[in-house]
């Protein structure tokens, strides 16, 4: 059976009666039989649901793992970039809630008083996209409308009237007043920094694999920084080594030198010093006291990037630098030339069992070692 109002009426019929406004509420309660006093009572209740509202989304929302899990892939960039709109839209209602929170216990607009839920919320935030249309009987024999799209709309219709909601100018001051309330602070540069990261990791830059968490633990380990030491990190990539370096509470002067233009916005973005250039047209009369390196590996790189930045060593200095495992076995050419210069600067390897690069950031199975050279 449809479901039809009077002829010629529509589906929204709302009465537009003026809009009034609540008095500030008032903490002393006077007497406890009274109207007003069972009024402030019920909106403090409301008042301390929508904390408790607010922060179990907050809650849920921390717990939303929005990065990539396992070897990157576009499929699984979908699946985080997904997670982040998830949480994005949980901090919104939280921050909504918290703040009708505090609304209930000073003054509150009739038009917000019945919202109670989480559901309520983002009932508004969709209605106004979603609002019902009007339908007349003559619409729908002629539009050929179907029942359940006339249902769905009374439907629609009867829990924006439960919510105070009699007008669609009653829902368009709602739905802007809660958007208001729950603008989450946008960082530009977090968002540009995020972006980029996403495509570094799609990207094919020649001898980009940035370096994982446990590798640059057994270089920091076998550099034995010290607080007054300079530190130089060449290739620098999208600052691995620095990002560990600071989470490890180091504070020492790091100079990252990065060919690539995005790869150095990123550290640019992630709030560091970055000179873009190529590490082997680099020449300065400074020299550090630590350098923590991983060269790109194509050819002869690996040699070229650690002969030169050899020559940035203080005369103290030790260079610790990630290489391919068995490059110091080869016996030909540069190769040959390569492990004389290592053992002319009593370098030595420190072994790496296993695969560290495989499921880190730029996912890859090649086999590493650390190569330590001090001058």
């Amino acid at each position: 059976m449809k479901t039809y109002l009077n002829p010629n009426q529509t589906v929204i019929s709302f009465d537009l009666e003026p809009i009034e406004y609540n008095e500030p509420l008032e903490f002393v309660i006077e007497s406890s039989n009274s109207p007003k006093t069972s009024l402030i009572k019920d909106w403090l209740k409301r008042s301390e649901k929508l904390k408790n509202i607010g922060a179990n989304l907050q809650l849920k929302a921390n717990e939303i793992n929005t990065e990539v899990s396992g070897n990157w892939t576009h499929r699984r960039q979908g699946f985080a970039d997904a997670a982040k709109k998830k949480q994005e839209r949980l901090l919104k209602i939280s921050k909504i809630a918290f703040a009708l929170s505090d609304n209930f216990k000073k003054s509150i607009d009739v038009r917000l008083s019945k919202i109670s839920s989480a559901t309520d919320i983002e009932f508004i935030l969709d209605g106004r996209k979603y609002y019902p249309e009007s339908f007349t009987e003559e619409r729908i024999k002629k539009e050929h409308i179907s029942d359940h799209v006339v249902q769905h709309t009374n439907e629609r219709i009867s829990k924006l009237k439960k919510l105070g909601l009699d007008s669609l100018e009653d829902l368009e001051f709602v739905y802007d007043y809660l958007n208001d309330i729950g603008i989450v602070k946008v960082d530009e540069d977090k968002m540009q920094l995020d972006k980029l990261l996403v495509e570094a990791r799609a990207s094919k830059f020649p001898g980009f694999f940035p370096t994982p968490n446990d590798v640059i633990d057994l270089m920091i380990d076998s550099a034995k920084i010290r607080d007054s030491d300079s530190i130089l990190e060449p290739s620098a990539g999208i600052g691995s080594i620095q990002d560990r370096l600071r989470e490890e509470g180091y504070n020492n002067e790091i100079t990252n030198i990065e060919t690539n233009f995005n790869l150095a916005e990123i550290i640019k973005l992630k709030g560091y010093d970055v000179i873009h250039t190529d590490i082997l047209g680099y020449r300065e009369e400074k020299k550090y006291d630590r350098i923590l390196m991983n060269p790109p590996f194509e050819g002869t790189y690996p040699i070229s990037h650690i002969t030169h930045c050899y020559s940035l060593l203080s005369e103290t200095g030790i260079l610790v630098s990630v290489i391919p495992k068995g490059i110091l076995n080869k016996s030909t050419g540069p190769f040959k030339a390569f492990r004389k210069f290592v053992e002319e600067n009593n370098g030595y390897l420190v072994e790496i069992e296993g695969n560290p690069f495989k499921g880190s950031f730029k996912n890859t199975n090649v086999q590493v070692n650390l190569l330590v050279i001090s001058k």
